[in-house]
């Protein structure tokens, strides 16, 4: 990966937080403390341009409307296939007047391989 595509890091230190609500939901209870460890983020986002080193070094696959959000019904799945349109990859490229801008309808799971596979070029 060119240097320039590289991200630039902030360091977060181990801390504790209080996760949950005693008066939340069901699946928000009960609050409780957890323990996250130190980790690095990038203080920018990823953009496509920088996604776009990683899809053929790795052989995954292009961002894409692969599931619909839960939040999206049927009743307005094509305003939401409608918006997302712009960030589409098509044939494999990148939008080339979206490579600045953040890569978007990235899976977790291509996120985190996305991430393993950074922490091999820095």
């Amino acid at each position: 990966m060119p240097e320039e595509l590289l991200p630039r890091f902030a360091r977060v230190p181990a801390s504790e937080f209080g996760m949950g609500a005693d008066d939340g939901n069901e699946d928000e209870r009960p609050e409780h403390r957890v323990h996250v460890d130190v980790f690095h983020i990038s203080i920018h986002t990823i953009t496509n341009e920088q996604y776009g080193e990683f899809v053929p070094t790795m052989g995954r696959r292009v961002p894409a409307v692969r599931e619909l959000p839960l939040l999206v019904t049927a009743d307005h799945e094509a305003s939401y296939r409608e918006l997302a349109a712009a960030y589409l990859w098509r044939d494999g490229e990148m939008p080339r007047d979206r490579a600045p801008h953040p890569v978007a309808l990235v899976t977790y799971t291509d996120a985190a391989a996305y991430c393993a596979w950074l922490t091999t070029k820095i």
